[in-house]
């Protein structure tokens, strides 16, 4: 006899379990790292920035009897329709992920611990005019429709288990990621990227038809934001995503 609980536990088999995956943030299913266990939690948490308002720099005053200086009044003055310098004025947002685990069922285990370690560490970057900088390595964190644009700023590998030989083939790994306010890559047209990319941190009710709207001028151009991310139900996309935003020109390529 068929029950509804067999019917639950059928669909529940056939639906592909989603595991997280961290890989750099221009890359393909190939070159992400897939963790055996996804994480047993997520911590999102966001520090503001204290901006200087206008005037405040430079009132307190040496010597006795001076009362301390107050401190300055956050404010920021922005226009309404700039959302990648309203996301960069927010602050920074940390995602900490906890006890991600690999026991060798995706990948090495020592390989990929190194590679994790590695991102943590600053490079050099120069662009085509020879100009060079130092930053992270641009990352992609994903887990369903969970997707972040990150810079890897804490790693905690712990070795849990070894091979008669030595070899570590169980790992624990603590993660502390920092949100990227901007796309990957130039935005200036001259520079040869596509001008306009960037993220935006979805907060309380937003929706991608109302993002939509608000950047690209309609609602039905919500699709494009789905297709970019890779989410399979748009409509449950949670609060404290890194939506990424796809440049206004590039819609119908």
């Amino acid at each position: 006899m068929v029950t509804p609980e067999t019917l639950q536990q059928g669909r529940a088999a056939l639906t592909p379990v989603r595991v997280a995956k961290l890989g750099p943030a221009r890359s393909t299913d190939a070159d992400y790292i897939k963790f055996d266990f996804n994480p047993a939690t997520i911590t999102i948490s966001h520090t503001a920035q204290e901006p200087m308002s206008a005037g405040s720099a430079g009132k307190g005053q040496k010597g006795a009897g001076n009362s301390a200086p107050k401190a300055p009044t956050p404010r920021v003055v922005l226009a309404a329709q700039n959302v990648e310098e309203q996301d960069r004025a927010r602050g920074t947002t940390s995602i900490a992920l906890r006890a991600l685990t690999f026991n060798g069922r995706y990948t090495n285990v020592a390989a990929a611990c190194r590679r994790l370690l590695d991102w943590s560490h600053y490079v050099t970057v120069t662009d085509k005019n020879a100009t060079s900088w130092v930053e992270l390595p641009r990352l992609r964190f994903v887990w369903g429709t969970q997707i972040y644009l990150v810079y890897l700023k804490q790693v905690t590998v712990t070795y849990t288990r070894f091979s008669q030989s030595g070899a570590p083939v169980r790992a624990v790994v603590d993660l502390t990621l920092h949100s990227i306010p901007s796309a990957p890559g130039p935005t200036n047209p001259s520079s040869g990227g596509l001008a306009g990319r960037r993220t935006h941190l979805l907060a309380g009710a937003e929706s991608l038809p109302e993002l939509a709207t608000r950047c690209y001028g309609g609602p039905g151009r919500w699709r494009e934001i789905a297709a970019a991310n890779g989410f399979d139900d748009p409509l449950r996309v949670r609060p404290g995503t890194h939506v990424y935003l796809p440049g206004a020109q590039e819609g119908g390529r």
